[in-house]
């Protein structure tokens, strides 16, 4: 699978570092959710403090305690959610693209990371993993710092030095995919970027289908199966996603919010809002 197979998510590095870095930082008291979704890049996600609840990648959950590491393949499917509990929760994203990865790493191709599950890694793994804990903790730490001058160069330094980690000691073949898994993940892929290229717009199970010549009782089961929740939901939950970044900025009435992202009204709206986040529209205006 190369960048020019597929159509994919853009994940845009930071201007200033190779790669993309994010820290997510909020008490959730409510809940929060990242909708399945996918990209080029390779994703590493630690969790500094608080605990992620459900973390899916490829049907696989990982439920996420401070110091877990996890590891986003190229093209994985996978999606996040935190329930609300009131405590801190601190979690550090690095986001690697695939160029940058393959312009330091040629033979990346047909290879994969494979570090999620701890008790089964060797000793010597284990050993790095500690390595690699340590370093994301000082990314986290200089991230956060707001007068430093070197703060650019010394978090580049601390993430080639990761990526090197990563390659020498969790890098394993990829296992070939048959013909039927191959066409399975091109299909999941072309249903979730239609929905997220069109969740403005009106949706069904129907027309979806059709775009994508199949029959929407087919759409259903195999949507339902492979990404764990019902296309009406994953529309919702694509929608409420970014009616909450829209409400969060202030920039339109909840009116104009939710017919902007596909909603009947403020009552459907709220609906998918309180499913997600636990709150509806009006009281996260008010948070925010």
């Amino acid at each position: 699978m190369t960048e020019k197979e597929y159509k994919h998510e853009v994940v845009r590095p930071n201007e200033k570092l190779p790669v993309w870095v994010w820290m997510h930082n909020s008490n959730f008291n409510y809940s929060s959710y990242i909708a399945p979704h996918w990209h080029q890049s390779i994703e590493l996600s630690y969790t500094l403090t608080g605990e992620i609840d459900e973390f899916i990648i490829e049907g696989q959950n990982y439920h996420c305690e401070p110091g877990k590491i996890l590891v986003v393949n190229s093209q994985e499917i996978h999606s996040i959610k935190v329930f609300k509990n009131g405590i801190d929760k601190r979690a550090l994203s690095v986001i690697f693209t695939y160029k940058f990865v393959k312009e330091m790493y040629p033979m990346i191709d047909n290879m994969v990371f494979s570090l999620n599950n701890y008790s089964k890694l060797t000793d010597g793994q284990k050993y790095k993993y500690k390595k690699l804990q340590k370093l994301l903790q000082q990314v986290a730490t200089i991230y956060a710092e707001k007068e430093n001058e070197y703060k650019n160069i010394s978090i580049s330094v601390k993430l080639l030095e990761i990526l090197e980690i990563l390659i020498k000691n969790f890098m394993i073949e990829a296992k070939c995919k048959s013909t039927k898994e191959v066409r399975i993940v091109e299909r999941t892929q072309a249903i979730i970027e239609y929905i997220q290229k069109n969740y403005q717009e009106e949706l069904s199970l129907e027309n979806i289908a059709r775009y994508h010549h199949v029959s929407k009782e087919y759409l259903a089961r195999f949507f339902k199966k492979y990404i764990g929740i019902t296309i009406g939901q994953y529309i919702a939950e694509i929608r409420a996603k970014h009616a909450y970044d829209d409400i969060v900025t202030g920039k339109h009435n909840l009116t104009e919010i939710a017919l902007n992202n596909g909603f009947s009204g403020i009552r459907t709206m709220d609906r998918a809002l309180i499913r997600i986040y636990g709150r509806k529209a009006s009281e996260l205006k008010k948070v925010n």
